[in-house]
């Protein structure tokens, strides 16, 4: 299938999927595991923060994939590189200025391994979302609900991409 992206407005317009090309549709792509890697973020995560990104899109990549254990199978590695999450009306941390940021953002890529641990396939993932997804709302909750939305679409995309690498 080949898709026609149009951007406008900062948006990237993209056809409806049928049923049959929607990753949720697809028939589970089987791996042996799935691995989430967030040391490339270092310090910025850690703690309990680390732990709930890492629960949570364990959790969204196994409801997209088999996970089976067979060691013959090849492994799934997600790897979050950066997570942007500014305050929607709050100051910039890094300049203390007001916040022009208005999108939430994470990059990585999901890999494909093969048993003996090659690289088969290299996936770069970028997933945006407005900031605005949780406006009248502040706090923690808030935050790890706008990292939820982006987890989710990540794993949409990695499903995308690997189901059928």
């Amino acid at each position: 299938m080949t898709l026609g992206l149009a951007v406008a407005g900062g948006f990237v317009l993209a056809p409806a999927l049928s049923g049959q090309d929607r990753p949720a549709a697809r028939a589970a792509t089987e791996y042996a595991s799935v691995t989430i890697n967030t040391a490339p973020l270092g310090a910025s995560l850690y703690g309990p923060t680390g732990e709930r990104l890492r629960a949570m899109m364990q959790a969204e990549m196994k409801r997209r994939f088999r996970i089976t254990g067979d060691a013959a199978k090849p492994r799934l590695v997600v790897r979050v590189t950066e997570i942007v999450i500014p305050a929607n009306f709050g100051l910039d941390n890094q300049s203390g200025g007001a916040s022009l940021q208005t999108t939430d953002r994470m990059d990585g890529e999901t890999l494909v391994l093969a048993p003996d641990g090659k690289v088969l396939h290299r996936y770069p993932v970028t997933v945006t979302a407005p900031s605005s997804t949780a406006q009248g709302e502040s706090g923690v909750e808030a935050d790890f609900r706008r990292l939820g939305d982006l987890v989710k679409s990540f794993a949409s995309w990695s499903a995308r991409y690997a189901s059928n690498p």
